[in-house]
């Protein structure tokens, strides 16, 4: 143990004296340890994270340590950026040192007020807010790749030999939300899709070409995961404004992966169109982190269009089989009715169909009807069983599991997910981040509580922590047994009534003492509930904290 601690010691007052940037350790139980250069080092991160990485990391932490082989970029708000390595001795993983939070620009006090206006309430937290960024060191774009080579190589000299690459991300917690938590609690979140592109080389821009040309969405995404941001040409030695400069590079980028789509086949209007509307969302967008999930949504979209339209290179047979089930999908569908439709053998056009596209005509046939499925599936006054029968399914349970099997979940689950997403795009987020620190806070407490609920009365969804531990997405009625929300429900009157309230109530679980109470989040309300088991008629406070 004291020989790691003077590898930590020694990595963090290297790395410092080398870079003039602050780092600090954090174990894998989160605690945090500083070389006290910059006494508010510690502070200033985990203000300007807003939770963000300390979520990061629980998460990187619950990881095989096999895989944690990447030094990370961690864009958080208004553009600071913070290198992460992860730290492993012995095989196993030890840690993570995490530098201050830097700066890609300098920003007049004024410029930081007119930023952070409206996004954090509290006058006294603001001030703070604003004098962390003010001590945010600024460095130029093309120097984050080298903090991190010069952090994740000093990690590799003082523990063990590991390959690094960078991976960028961020999001991870909502400014929104924060002001519930504390600073340093901990929740579950995982991390943003990391996004690694450049068009800016040559050898890139050949396997990117490539992909997009043979619309192979799964070898793009192997190339965009396999190269980092400091390959991107940027002009900011010719330009202080390093936004304007990214957003020029992305621009070029998605210029390359329209023209090379034309090429393949796309239609000339749909693809200039589709470049024209993803420019004006590139010129509106301010965060680093979003302007490389929209460049890597870009060049898969350009790839899935190329797929597309090569359906049109397909043999005549294959062709006139596939625009069948497209305008039949609702009917009973056999080999023997398309080999008739084509006049060819069944045995035949089954081993052309595969040979061709890659799938059977069983995985063909369910795509097409559950793709149709999700579009009537956006109609709430369409039941799961009319939906089953209007996409060519006689019985609804098979039409369920077939839809499960192809999107992960229910049909009834995907409505439900549909609706969130319309009423409140963060909805499903937002439940589970305060889900979350809700299972933080009851493991603190043993004994107290034995469950806890975060509450959407709108949609009758909740997330549970129950006490086998975890967090479990649920209907906010299946505790009780019930099929329905009744109308003494007291989440609801909580609810309409805006106030605490405490009800006895039967669950199949036995009888439960619950403690209800709303809480807003942005805009949206909430319900949070405590439940304690009462069967045994006495409250179990002995265990251990």
């Amino acid at each position: 143990m004291e020989q790691q601690q003077e590898k930590v010691k020694q990595l963090l007052e290297t790395f410092f004296k080398a870079t003039q940037i602050e780092a600090l350790y954090f174990d894998c139980q989160m605690n945090a340890v500083s070389c006290n250069y910059r006494r508010y080092a510690y502070n200033d991160l985990l203000r300007l994270s807003m939770g963000g990485i300390e979520s990061f990391l629980k998460e990187i932490f619950k990881k095989d340590s096999h895989i944690l082989k990447n030094f990370y970029t961690y864009y958080l708000n208004h553009n600071l950026i913070c290198n992460i390595s992860i730290l492993s001795d012995g095989g196993s993983c030890c840690g993570a040192a995490v530098t201050q939070p830097v700066s890609l620009n300098a920003f007049k006090k004024s410029d930081i007020e007119a930023r952070v206006d409206g996004f954090i309430q509290s006058p006294s937290e603001r001030d703070e807010y604003i004098s962390a960024m003010q001590r945010a060191p600024v460095i130029s774009h093309d120097r984050i790749i080298s903090l991190g080579e010069v952090l994740s190589s000093l990690s590799r000299s003082l523990f063990e030999e590991t390959g690094f690459h960078q991976v960028i991300c961020g999001d991870e917690a909502s400014p929104a939300m924060y002001r519930f938590f504390h600073p340093g609690k901990l929740f579950n979140r995982k991390p943003s899709p990391s996004f690694t592109n450049s068009l800016g080389s040559y050898p890139i821009y050949l396997k990117i070409k490539d992909a997009i040309s043979k619309g192979d969405t799964e070898t793009l995404l192997e190339v965009l995961d396999t190269y980092n941001s400091g390959i991107i040409h940027l002009d900011q030695h010719t330009s202080k404004d390093i936004i304007r400069s990214i957003k020029n590079s992305f621009i070029e980028g998605c210029s390359m992966g329209c023209f090379i789509a034309i090429e393949a086949g796309v239609p000339y209007d749909k693809a200039m169109a589709f470049t024209g509307e993803l420019i004006k969302e590139v010129e509106d967008a301010e965060n680093i982190n979003h302007m490389y999930k929209l460049m890597r949504s870009a060049l898969l979209a350009f790839t899935r269009s190329v797929a597309a339209t090569r359906i049109a290179g397909y043999p005549k047979a294959v062709r006139l089989a596939m625009e069948y089930i497209e305008t039949h999908y609702a009917k009973r569908i056999t080999l023997k009715t398309l080999a008739q439709q084509v006049n060819l053998s069944e045995f035949y056009l089954s081993k052309l169909i595969k040979r061709e596209t890659g799938s059977n005509i069983a995985d063909i046939i369910n795509k097409v009807r559950i793709e149709e499925s999700k579009k009537i599936l956006l109609e709430p006054a369409v039941n799961i069983n009319e939906l089953s029968a209007m996409v060519g399914y006689s019985y609804s349970n098979h039409f369920s599991r077939v839809f499960k099997q192809y999107t992960g979940i229910t049909p009834s689950e995907y409505r439900k997910t549909i609706a969130a997403s319309e009423g409140d795009s963060e909805s499903k987020d937002t439940l589970r981040i305060l889900s979350d620190q809700l299972s933080y806070v009851i493991s603190l407490f043993p004994g107290i509580f034995d469950i806890g609920r975060i509450i959407d009365p709108v949609l009758n969804l909740t997330w549970m922590t129950p006490p086998a531990g975890g967090i479990r997405e649920d209907t906010c009625y299946s505790l009780w047994s019930r099929k329905q929300s009744c109308k003494k429900c007291i989440s609801h009157m909580a609810f309409e009534q805006d106030r605490p309230l405490v009800k006895l109530d039967q669950g199949a679980g036995g009888r439960f003492f619950v403690f209800t109470a709303p809480v807003t989040v942005g805009n949206k309300k909430y319900i949070v509930e405590l439940l304690k088991n009462i069967s045994d008629n006495y409250f179990d406070c002995t265990n251990s904290i």
